[in-house]
This record gives C-alpha cells, sequence and structure tokens, in this order.
C-alpha cells in the first residue's frame, strides 16, 4: 500500500460508504430497486482495492502522475 496507507484505506472506505448511499438514492429515485448487501460489499471492494498497488486503476493513475 501508499504511505499512510492506513489512513488512505479508511478514506477509501468512506468514499464506498457514499458511493453505495448515492447509488441505492438514484436507484430508488428511478424506480429501481437498491443493491442487495452483496453488490454493496462487492462494490466497496472494487472501490477500496483502488489503492492497491497491482490494481489496474492504480497504475494508471501512477502513470499518470509521471
Amino acid at each position: 500500500m501508499l504511505v499512510a496507507g492506513s489512513k488512505l484505506a479508511e478514506a477509501m472506505a468512506g468514499v464506498s460508504e457514499q458511493v453505495n448511499k448515492e447509488v441505492n438514492k438514484s436507484l430508488a429515485e428511478h424506480g429501481f430497486p437498491t443493491m442487495k448487501a452483496e453488490h454493496q460489499q462487492l462494490l466497496k471492494g472494487q472501490i477500496c482495492a483502488i489503492i492497491e498497488p497491482h490494481n489496474p486503476i492504480y497504475k494508471l493513475m501512477s502513470e499518470w502522475r509521471l
């Protein structure tokens, strides 16, 4: 993980919670059922994994910063 990985991991967990909340809100507003808990967990895992060096998005962001 990155330097200060613990704080970054906590921040990403917060981001994932907010994303899940917003997605469910939007789904409900448009008459769709909200995401099941397992789908919310999967989305959270994908968002939190962005900070891992092997993650393709991490790699893209690292290359962009150079």
